[in-house]
């Protein structure tokens, strides 16, 4: 036996070893079936607190602090947008390895690992002006920043927007099956608001304390906060307590519910599939252009005449507009195909790409508003409950993180693009009409899908 073989056994057995005794000290302090209701609600709760908690890692929350850092740290613009880049398509990358090891480590040891790092991350950023005073006596200070600034990125997109979401989202969809869509719908729309909320917030926080001191009180509210909160309450399957979806007292109540026996598909099946590849490259784009919308918002109002104060405003409206649409779609996922909902959505795609060359026009701006936040509803919607509905839940976290790491590589690549059209055309019309073939051709592709209940 050679020393590669000798190796791949002693790993493999080190591994397994790893994963049974993480298991074994994650002791359930809270019984699931102890409780005098249906436990699947304190997991809608819990994991509507974990989607709240990635807003530390999700673009709305990290830009609030994009002016701090370029004056801080003496970085530009474009050097940090690119450092942004490279760190959002490095955490792509990996995340569907960490979406395999919410397969077979559970919900509780992921949240416990993700909000222990998520902290280290936020701490790691508020000490970058110290970390790049020290290490400016042995690198040149813009190569040392631009390394610092993609270590941060990287790991803080990982853990937030990537494993924070597909963690907390995956398990809520474990739990239910019937009324899916309607209760992650509900959970949709309470963290939506408080995400539209958040950059206010933020901004009166560094007002108040500064940035530094922002990012470490970020910081120990995921760890310990969270991370306590997340051993406490988030629980795998309800197979394991005894329980069985959407609380239904036994299984032959529940075959009687969903009408068919739960399906199960492995990533390398699903990959296989034009129904994967449709879903998942849709998604990139709700995510490509609203993430590129809301970071550049600012230089979007100034092309079209709008103050900061004036586009600020709008983002009420995209939020309404997202909460109304995402409960309806999550009541309507439960009961029609997922395949008209998508077909919607890339519809309200295409009218909000339209739309923005017209954004100073009373039509073009109510249009693009409501069509944006229409399509982030719907998108929302889609994201929570398509996975588990077409592939089933046994490779759930591997499936679900892997849709992420597309939608992970459509907001590192907006605000790029949106940067680059501005630079060179002076406006970020040509950046929209650039995207609006990919949903046209969306479109056609969802008349060609098989059929499913």
């Amino acid at each position: 036996m050679d020393k590669t073989s000798c190796f791949k056994i002693v790993y493999a057995k080190n591994y397994e070893f790893l994963i049974r005794n993480l298991k074994a000290h994650m002791k359930d302090l809270i019984k699931p079936e102890k409780f005098p209701f249906f436990y699947g609600w304190v997991i809608i709760f819990a994991g509507t607190v974990g989607m709240v908690m990635s807003i530390p890692g999700q673009t709305m929350g990290i830009s609030v602090f994009t002016e701090d850092f370029i004056k801080s740290l003496k970085i530009d613009r474009t050097s940090l947008s690119q450092t942004y880049l490279v760190g959002t398509l490095c955490s792509a990358s990996v995340i569907t390895y960490f979406g395999g090891l919410y397969d077979k480590w559970g919900a509780k040891a992921m949240i416990v690992c993700i909000c222990f790092f998520m902290s280290l991350a936020l701490i790691y950023l508020s000490e970058l002006e110290q970390i790049q005073q020290f290490g400016s006596h042995y690198l040149n200070i813009n190569a040392l920043t631009f390394i610092l600034f993609c270590i941060g990125f990287f790991i803080i997109r990982l853990t937030g927007q990537g494993l924070m979401t597909t963690v907390s989202r995956s398990m809520m969809s474990k739990w239910f099956d019937v009324k899916r869509g309607l209760v992650l719908s509900i959970s949709t729309i309470i963290s939506s608001f408080i995400f539209s909320a958040s950059p206010t917030f933020f901004k009166n926080c560094i007002n108040t304390y500064g940035w530094q001191s922002t990012l470490f009180g970020m910081a120990l509210v995921i760890c310990p906060g969270m991370l306590v909160f997340g051993y406490l309450f988030f629980k795998d399957n309800p197979e394991k307590y005894g329980l069985h979806m959407d609380g239904l007292s036994n299984k032959i109540e529940t075959n009687d519910q969903t009408d068919s026996k739960e399906k199960n598909v492995t990533l390398s099946e699903a990959v296989k599939t034009l129904t994967f590849w449709t879903y998942a490259i849709t998604f990139t784009i709700p995510s490509l252009y609203g993430t590129a919308f809301v970071f550049h918002h600012v230089a979007v109002g100034k092309e079209f005449g709008f103050s900061s104060e004036e586009m600020g405003l709008m983002f009420l409206p995209i939020a309404v507009a997202s909460a109304i649409t995402s409960f309806i779609s999550g009541v309507l996922s439960d009961k029609i195909s997922l395949h008209t909902i998508l077909k919607t959505l890339l519809i309200s795609i295409i009218i909000s790409l339209i739309c923005l060359p017209y954004f100073d026009h009373p039509i073009g701006n109510a249009g693009l508003l409501i069509a944006l936040g229409t399509s982030q509803g719907l998108f929302l919607t889609l994201m929570s409950v398509t996975w588990p509905k077409l592939f089933g839940r046994e490779s759930l976290g591997k499936i679900s993180s892997f849709g992420m790491a597309w939608v992970v590589f459509g907001s590192a690549l907006g605000p790029y693009i949106f940067a680059l059209s501005f630079e060179y055309t002076g406006s970020f019309v040509f950046g929209t009409l650039l995207l609006l073939p990919i949903p046209l051709t969306l479109l056609v592709l969802t008349f060609y899908l098989p059929k499913h209940k």
